[in-house]
């Protein structure tokens, strides 16, 4: 597929409800400013780059658009669509239809919790190297950031296969050549292996630009955490693990106290400072075994292995500690910053992996609740 580069990447978002069509409109105009949804403690504003933006109501629309995107040789880069509009067609044989029109676009499935649950989706769907998945109502830093993400990875994707096919073809080009050239069998030898260098380089570029890929896919970018996709992919393993070794599994959710105000009196600039200072205050204080993440916004989230509930207890409350301890130097102003944690630990089955975030995060409200800067542990009945 020739590919054209614009410099405005192209997103299509399928969705019969102008409403909501409106307001994913307005998270992509360059010149809006959109504050964070109600339910986030910050009122984070975040300032967007241009998307070329093209609208369809139902999947049959869509399709055709795609389509023709492609046979111009200027396809789309992500395409966002309502879950809900996959009832009658199928969201299987929708997505298998849509990745043989365009294998390389970025599919991303929004919904809310309420209306379907993640394992619903990817039981419906299948897992895909291009597939991904978005909650209703949007998040002002979740959706740039994933669009930012996913029309980095387009790029680098469309980059990668260009660079593939001009190595390739100048191997060829070579071999050919030498192949008109060369009679005798010594020098074709040495011909013949000039040109496996060659591709033994291509090869090898090949391998870097994917591992870029991964690190873009699974980081988040801000604090060089594990973002929230790796993490999902972790707790799956982890889960596995705990159950299969009959061995406990401790989630800590943490979350910046009063973090609206970092970004309303000092700015945004001031607010990533914090994140960045409170990522490498956790990350500089548990083992190598345990799993840290931005899980989004000012949240983060922890995985201890092998850790009962009272042990994960001890560590939310010294991380806690290390935070409120430490200083955030920021335009020349020092800050003071507390968390709130929640934690919940058990040996776990994998099908309950769920349970062990959920309840961590009812813990977590509870420590909001209770006057903040503390940990509270869930306890079931």
């Amino acid at each position: 597929m020739n590919t054209k580069f614009n410099k405005n990447p192209k997103i299509i978002f399928v969705d019969d409800d102008k409403s909501i069509r409106d307001d994913f409109r307005k998270f992509l105009s360059g010149d809006s400013k959109i504050s964070r949804s109600a339910d986030k403690s910050s009122a984070d504003n975040v300032n967007l780059p241009r998307y070329d933006l093209d609208t369809a109501l139902d999947w049959e629309i869509a399709l055709k658009k795609i389509e023709a995107a492609v046979k111009t040789g200027n396809p789309y880069t992500v395409c966002f669509v309502n879950v809900l509009l996959f009832s009658g067609l199928g969201g299987k044989k929708t997505i298998k239809r849509i990745i043989e029109v365009d294998d390389q676009l970025q599919i991303v499935v929004c919904s809310t919790y309420a209306d379907h649950t993640w394992e619903d989706m990817f039981f419906e769907l299948g897992e895909s190297h291009n597939l991904a998945f978005l909650r209703i109502p949007f998040d002002a830093i979740e959706l740039p950031q994933m669009l930012l993400t996913l029309t980095r990875k387009w790029n680098l994707s469309a980059t990668t296969r260009m660079d593939i096919d001009k190595l390739q073809k100048a191997v060829q080009d070579k071999t050919s050549e030498l192949e008109r050239v060369l009679s005798d069998l010594e020098i074709r030898k040495a011909a013949e292996m000039e040109a496996k260098k060659e591709r033994e380089t291509a090869f090898h570029k090949l391998e870097k630009s994917l591992h870029q890929l991964q690190q873009l896919v699974t980081t988040d970018a801000l604090t060089g955490l594990s973002n929230r996709r790796s993490f999902d992919e972790k707790l799956d393993e982890y889960a596995h693990l705990s159950e299969r070794l009959k061995q406990p599994l401790s989630c800590i959710m943490a979350d910046i106290d009063h973090f609206k105000r970092f970004n309303d009196d000092y700015g945004h600039q001031t607010g990533d400072e914090v994140l960045r200072q409170i990522a490498k205050t956790l990350d500089n204080n548990i083992r190598k075994t345990d799993l840290i993440a931005r899980y989004g916004g000012e949240e983060f989230v922890l995985l201890l292995p092998n850790t009962i509930q009272e042990r994960a207890f001890e560590v939310a409350d010294k991380l806690r500690q290390a935070i409120q301890d430490a200083e955030v130097l920021s335009a020349g102003i020092t800050h003071r910053v507390t968390v709130s944690m929640g934690v919940f630990g058990r040996t776990v089955k994998a099908s309950e992996m769920l349970d062990l975030v959920s309840n961590a995060d009812k813990a977590l409200y509870m420590s909001k609740d209770g006057g903040r800067n503390r940990v509270t542990c869930f306890v079931e009945d």
